[in-house]
């Protein structure tokens, strides 16, 4: 590749227009570097590099022809929130006069929302990108893509809040409340969230804290569900994460140690809570009233 091509792709990411190619060279130079594959037209009058990956490509073409950010689904994307998909959404100013067509999807926002840089490229913030993908996410990936960031500490629930506030017209708003509800209570996981509703709702007895820090020892340990007053925690096993033998070897060491400091830890699997989800509950109670005996004899 001629090396002024090559400092005009380099100053723009590896992509460039026609017209600024057309600076630093003829356009019978372009048209040589096109034949020879040196240049890929990835939009109209937009080119890459050959060896630039193609996704990546594809959305420094897409910002650059546009002059927007990377938005909803995409901005989820360069968080590895969601996978890759066909279409590239861009967030731009009101103001401006581009159009959507075939695998670019154009947004208009006023006030333009903030951006952040990742891998060389404006991405609208997460919290937005969250907020404004929530809809537009099948229904049985929504929820797992917001509790998935706050796991990740990407982001915390009242951040999401803050940004769904701004948002009044957000199609799923209420859908939306009630798990940041959840996760603001503490729960970092579907089946958390699950055992919360159907496992943890128990007439007559308060409600429990999540995720408990317990210190011992100087290490620190998670509890899903409990109550601290009496040292009672309860687990919840998921179906995948807590199948093999070196984590079930981990949690039974852990769940030793808490023994040690006092703690009565009632682990259940997903199996269990999904089949018999009126014994579990029979059995917290059961292990609460005892507790709060030998805590009230104490």
């Amino acid at each position: 590749m001629r090396p002024d091509i090559a400092a005009a792709l380099a100053e723009g990411g590896g992509v460039a227009s026609l017209s600024e190619l057309g600076k630093a060279v003829p356009l019978r130079s372009i048209r040589r570097a096109v034949a020879r594959g040196e240049l890929v037209r990835i939009l109209p009058c937009v080119y890459a590099a050959e060896d630039l990956d193609p996704a990546a490509r594809r959305l420094v073409g897409v910002v650059r022809s546009t002059g927007g950010a990377l938005s909803h689904r995409s901005a989820l994307e360069t968080w590895q929130l969601i996978d890759p998909s066909d279409e590239v959404h861009v967030t731009i100013g009101a103001d401006r006069r581009v159009r959507s067509r075939p695998g670019i999807v154009v947004h208009r926002a006023t006030p333009m929302p903030t951006t952040v840089i990742r891998a060389g490229l404006p991405v609208i913030n997460l919290d937005r990108a969250l907020v404004d993908s929530w809809a537009m996410l099948p229904p049985a990936a929504r929820r797992g893509t917001v509790i998935g960031a706050v796991r990740r500490l990407l982001t915390t629930p009242a951040r999401v809040r803050t940004s769904l506030a701004a948002r009044s017209a957000c199609r799923g708003a209420r859908e939306l409340r009630l798990l940041l509800d959840l996760l603001e209570r503490g729960c970092h996981s579907e089946l958390e969230i699950w055992g919360l509703q159907r496992v943890l709702v128990l007439p007559g007895l308060p409600r429990p804290r999540h995720q408990i820090l317990v210190r011992q020892d100087g290490r620190r340990a998670y509890l899903d569900s409990g109550w601290e007053a009496i040292k009672l925690g309860v687990e919840f096993d998921g179906a995948q994460f807590h199948s093999g033998a070196h984590q079930r070897e981990r949690d039974l060491r852990r769940d030793a140690r808490l023994a040690s400091h006092g703690w009565l830890i009632l682990r259940f699997s997903y199996q269990r809570l999904m089949s018999d989800p009126e014994g579990v509950r029979a059995e917290i109670r059961a292990a609460y009233e005892v507790r709060l005996l030998q805590f009230g004899a104490a």
